[in-house]
């Protein structure tokens, strides 16, 4: 990889990215990075998302949020972002798709889902979007209580290389 371009980024970004991939390196399947509300943590996933796609061969990533505004706000970061590299924004490079209904862009590089979304998709049902505004707890009237999911053929395991929540409490 790259040396990260620090330009922009504050120091606790840099050490956030710069833990990341190294645990990444080290091999280990799960990270945690917790920044303060307003320390810019969506731009901090974009960035080591970007690197990750960009450098490391990171085939597909999912961007979990838990509302749909949320959803909405990140792909707007994401169509802003500019690469320090080549100067290109990332939907210029890359395909990102927000997903508001059961099928997935088989070309999209980041897939922005509530969790409400991925349920219902991994439970091979429809769900509408102004359910992807409800809690999962809210959603009794649609899946009357959580169900226990179950390998879906249709999303396969390996469907994503890097998962990251967003938010999602």
């Amino acid at each position: 990889m790259p040396q990260l371009v620090t330009t922009g980024l504050w120091p606790a970004q840099v050490r956030a990215i710069i833990n990341l991939e190294k645990s990444m390196a080290e091999d280990r399947p799960r990270a945690l990075i917790q920044m303060a509300t307003g320390s810019g943590k969506t731009f901090t996933a974009i960035t080591f998302i970007y690197r990750l796609i960009k450098f490391a061969g990171a085939r597909r990533v999912l961007f979990l949020v838990d509302r749909g505004n949320l959803g909405d706000q990140t792909l707007k970061e994401f169509q802003q972002y500019v690469s320090p590299y080549n100067n290109f924004k990332f939907n210029e490079e890359f395909i990102v798709q927000r997903l508001t209904s059961n099928t997935l862009d088989t070309t999209a590089r980041v897939c922005i889902s509530t969790i409400q979304r991925l349920y219902s998709m991994l439970k091979g049902r429809d769900l509408s979007e102004e359910d992807e505004e409800t809690s999962l707890a809210g959603l009794e009237r649609v899946f009357k209580q959580p169900e226990p999911i179950e390998y879906n053929p249709a999303i396969p395991i390996e469907t994503f290389d890097i998962i990251v929540t967003d938010e999602c409490h």
